[in-house]
């Protein structure tokens, strides 16, 4: 179970932010609104690195959360790079962005 005061460094404050994102950008997509894309794309961006993350020893967890901050950014692209390495043996297929 998570902490109640998430930190920053804690996998599970990047999966709280992307529920948080994900239900605000449905409704934004719903009901039209402009801001929709914006809001998923911060919530897919916040699923990769708490995969990226969850599994780092905690004594590594603030290094490692400070390198994916300054290698990938808000890189979508990149950071679905990452991942895609970082599950290797799964076959990614059938959930590429972009139909690419």
């Amino acid at each position: 179970m998570p902490p109640s005061t998430a930190r920053i460094e804690d996998p599970y404050h990047f999966l709280d932010l992307a529920f948080g994102y994900y239900m605000t950008g449905r409704f934004a997509l719903l009901n039209r609104l402009y801001v929709g894309p914006n809001l998923m794309h911060h919530a897919v961006e916040l699923l990769i690195k708490f995969t990226l993350l969850k599994d780092v020893p905690e004594a590594q967890r603030s290094a490692q959360t400070a390198q994916i901050g300054q290698t990938f950014g808000h890189n979508l692209n990149k950071l679905w790079e990452r991942y895609k390495q970082h599950l290797a043996p799964t076959d990614l297929s059938r959930v590429r962005p972009g139909g690419r």
